[in-house]
């Protein structure tokens, strides 16, 4: 199972510098692979997390929902100010 990663390089990373690494990415070929890659991972490297795409997937989704709906409220007050403004310019003039 060793072969879907080359844990020389995991290893000669965490040990240099364990404190900047944040993250490794690592690539397989094929999504069967996964659970595999999963318990390699977690029987040579237990302070690391394994996390499957299909999860981060889900949640970089989440994030970008989150952020369109709070771009496009900004889009709503923008233009509802507008219209508040146009009315109150209507009024303004018609009372001069």
């Amino acid at each position: 199972m060793t072969s879907f990663l080359d844990s020389r390089f995991v290893k000669l990373n965490c040990c240099l510098i364990p404190d900047l690494i944040e993250s490794v990415t690592l690539v397989s070929t094929r999504v069967e692979s996964w659970p595999g890659v999963q318990k390699v991972v977690s029987n040579e490297f237990p302070k690391l997390e394994a996390t499957p795409f299909a999860v981060l997937d889900e949640v970089y989704y989440q994030h970008s929902v989150d952020w369109l709906n709070a771009q496009f409220h900004v889009i709503e007050l923008i233009v509802l100010t507008i219209i508040v403004l146009g009315i109150f310019n209507t009024v303004s003039t018609s009372i001069l």
